[in-house]
């Protein structure tokens, strides 16, 4: 899971004819869940490389925050752009595809170094992700 992140996107609207900005903050936050299967190549030799491949499902929370908005009007006043607002969240879920592959690098019998990369493809995000830690065989 993401943390929550924002980002600031300027819109506009029609009044009599004339067009006028206004800001919103849209907010964001992740969650990706997967099903793997791993194959694994040279049983116990000193390098095991594997691949990976498998579903995936991205969730993303979304909420929009605008502000009250005035601009200048011509006549020396102001013009109410926008009212302001603040969503609620919503939920936006997106299936896809994950491939990776990497290697466990054995330092003894039982302990090893894992490194390797996790691609994604959930339309129309896409995410690399890469890998790396230690790790024990029981």
């Amino acid at each position: 899971m993401s943390g929550e992140a924002s980002r600031f996107v300027q819109d506009y609207v029609t009044l009599g004819g004339v067009p006028y900005p206004y800001g919103r903050e849209e907010f964001h936050q992740l969650q990706q869940h997967a099903l793997r299967l791993v194959y694994q190549f040279r049983d116990n030799q000193w390098v095991h490389p594997y691949l990976s491949a498998g579903v995936v499902m991205d969730v993303d929370r979304q909420r929009v925050r605008v502000p009250i908005t005035y601009q200048p009007s011509g006549r020396g006043g102001v013009i109410l752009v926008h009212n302001g607002m603040n969503t609620d969240n919503t939920w936006r879920a997106r299936g896809g595809v994950t491939v990776g592959g990497g290697a466990k690098f054995y330092m003894s019998r039982n302990a090893f170094f894992n490194a390797g990369a996790i691609g994604t493809y959930a339309q129309p995000s896409r995410t690399i992700s890469l890998v790396a830690g230690f790790g024990f065989d029981f």
